[in-house]
């Protein structure tokens, strides 16, 4: 059943507003937006069912097998018993089948409810601990930025999207770090931090703990993040050679992350459609929460983090105006 609301737009038109549950929380959207919001949500079911069919009948292939091989071996003693028992009477090959062909669909159907039953819960327990090592992997790698972003790293991750590393780099670029505030131990620090980070995820990735992933893609890349941060370590760094460093490891890191989020790709790219959606209503608030508007917008540097030599010179000048006009 669907519940409406009547608004009233700054003309006075009544508007027709409709309540959509969405991620546990209720939203008002007009009606096209909730039929584009519930076709969104149906297909993403449709490709979570997809997804779960491609990952359990390929590993009960050899359970199919088995039986139907059991299946034919049974059909055939039951035919030469049916010969003899049936005589002078005829019995054919398909009045064999007809009489086995419930046994066979019924231990077909149980196997698959069993089997697809336990390997279900199996496989959530997985995605469950796969989706805490991709959070933590990610907000580990993070740490590499921490001299040069300070604490606006505590208010995102530069690697949740391509717009938020994008902006890290706008970010480390118009606010440039002297060399004198530059700790080349403590950048180092925050390189064996990553390498610890890489070698847990090699450690799943060996143990085919990751779903979804292409392993030899991600096997590659973390090599190359090791090789990279094993030479870092080694090195004395200096503020640019540490940006450096850091440009060539981002692309492998990067990689890293999206590859352990693979299994909520679609997942994600259809959240982006319906925040956007839910976004054109500003009493949804869809701009305020932090999971939403790293989605649609990525992460907006404090405007109170600027140069310092920037600050001063505006307080500079709002002396001078004071001054100026008593």
């Amino acid at each position: 059943m669907m519940s409406s609301i009547k608004r009233k737009d700054k003309k006075g038109e009544c508007k027709v507003k409709c309540k959509v549950k969405y991620k546990k929380e209720i939203y008002v959207v007009s009606i096209p937006d909730k039929f584009k919001i519930e076709w969104i949500k149906l297909v993403l079911s449709l490709k979570r069912i997809k997804r779960r069919v491609f990952v359990f009948i390929p590993k009960n292939t050899a359970l199919y097998v088995i039986l139907t091989i059991f299946w034919i071996l049974f059909g055939i003693f039951s035919y030469h018993a049916g010969v003899r028992y049936n005589a002078p009477e005829p019995y054919k090959v398909k009045d064999v089948l007809w009489e086995l062909k419930n046994s066979y669909f019924t231990s077909v159907v149980l196997a698959l409810l069993i089997t697809g039953y336990s390997q279900n819960a199996g496989y959530k327990k997985r995605l469950y601990v796969q989706h805490n090592l991709y959070v933590d992997t990610m907000h580990l790698f993070g740490c590499i930025f921490e001299q040069f972003i300070g604490t606006e790293l505590y208010h995102y991750m530069p690697f949740y999207n391509d717009k938020c590393l994008r902006d890290t780099w706008k970010y480390i670029e118009s606010n440039p770090l002297e060399q004198k505030e530059f700790s080349s131990e403590a950048f180092k620090g925050n390189l064996d931090e990553v390498l610890d980070g890489i070698q847990k995820v090699e450690n799943e990735v060996r143990n085919l703990n990751v779903l979804g992933m292409h392993k030899e893609k991600i096997e590659e890349c973390l090599q190359e993040a090791k090789r990279i941060l094993k030479k870092g370590i080694r090195e004395e760094l200096e503020l640019e050679k540490a940006k450096d460093v850091i440009q060539k490891l981002e692309h492998c890191l990067f990689y890293i992350v999206a590859d352990l989020r693979r299994p909520w790709r679609w997942d994600i790219e259809n959240d982006k459609k319906i925040l956007s959606i839910l976004a054109r209503y500003e009493q949804n608030g869809i701009q305020e929460d932090f999971y939403y508007s790293m989605h649609l917008y990525g992460h907006e540097f404090k405007k109170k983090n600027i140069n310092k030599h920037v600050c001063d010179c505006i307080m500079l000048a709002k002396i001078l105006e004071i001054i100026k006009n008593p």
